[in-house]
């Protein structure tokens, strides 16, 4: 078992050292890194083509066109040479065993297809943590319904996927706006086991700097298209309440970080009353400190 690392950047050569310098500091040797550079400035493009240069096993391939993250990691697939592909985003970086665990996960169950981390999410440093996002599956309800209502895998940094699977599916829908990562966990979930290797040994940087999640319309745009797909996964009234519930959640969620406090408290209310639970509750909570917090800086 071999693992290629991909990494996408665009206008991160200080960011990618940090990201490269933490595979090459790995464990578990990977084959091979694979950076694409998504039509960087010629300064940045320079800056990156000097740092692969001197990270042994790396090697960049530089598009002319931007086509975004998700088909700049198809593109870095496409050429991998491994039997797994790890993917790390350029402003995110990982501890020094985080091969090492996702190997042991995979070589203790022949069926798993995907493993994940959690990810500490930081500003920054990783003096700067703030919590952990990647959680293991809710034991209350079917995998598949569980990551229909809420990606508690996280993002793309803190996953490793077997490349004949991921090849065979078509690798990340490019054509969505955003949930990319999201929409690809539900299919590779579909063809075998997905498994948590529990520590958490990602870094998630946050920013600030521009990242497909600060853009409004992608994001609302991304999760509505797919929500329309993850509800069709629940079999009963009960799963089909608990989906909706999450996706209104996240929907309240996002409407507050681009400042639309009485919609997302009216998504958050909507959803409280399709599934009361103590999740909800505690989201709700949240919801509305944040609301408070935000009208105390502006008085």
């Amino acid at each position: 078992m071999q693992f290629s690392v991909i990494i996408p950047t665009h206008n991160r050569s200080e960011k990618l050292k940090r990201a490269l310098d933490s595979v090459i500091a790995q464990s578990e040797q990977a084959l091979e890194i694979i950076v694409v550079d998504d039509a960087s400035g010629p300064e940045e493009l320079r800056k990156t083509q000097e740092v692969v240069a001197a990270t042994h096993g790396a090697r960049l391939i530089a598009l002319k066109d931007n086509v975004r993250a998700a088909k700049a990691r198809n593109i870095g697939a496409a050429e991998a040479q491994g039997d797994w592909i790890a993917l790390l985003d350029s402003d995110d970086w990982w501890a020094p065993t985080r091969l090492a665990s996702h190997a042991a996960t995979i070589r203790a169950d022949d069926d798993v297809v995907m493993t994940y981390d959690s990810a500490w999410v930081v500003q920054t440093t990783a003096e700067e943590a703030t919590g952990t996002v990647g959680r293991p599956a809710p034991e209350k309800w079917r995998f598949e319904v569980a990551l229909a209502a809420w990606n508690f895998i996280g993002g793309c940094s803190a996953v490793c996927l077997k490349k004949s699977i991921f090849e065979a599916l078509g690798g990340f829908d490019d054509s969505m706006p955003s949930c990319q990562d999201w929409e690809l966990w539900m299919r590779m979930a579909g063809q075998g086991k997905v498994a948590f290797t529990s520590k958490a040994e990602t870094y998630f940087d946050i920013g600030p700097h521009d990242r497909i999640s600060t853009t409004n319309t992608s994001v609302k745009s991304g999760h509505d298209r797919f929500h329309a797909t993850c509800m069709q996964v629940p079999q009963t009234a009960a799963e089909t309440r608990y989906v909706q519930a999450e996706h209104m959640c996240t929907m309240a969620e996002i409407e507050r970080r681009f400042d639309n406090p009485g919609l997302a408290l009216r998504l958050m209310t909507r959803a409280l009353l399709t599934r009361p639970s103590m999740r909800i509750s505690k989201r709700m909570a949240a919801l509305l400190m944040g609301m408070a917090k935000g009208s105390r800086g502006l008085a």
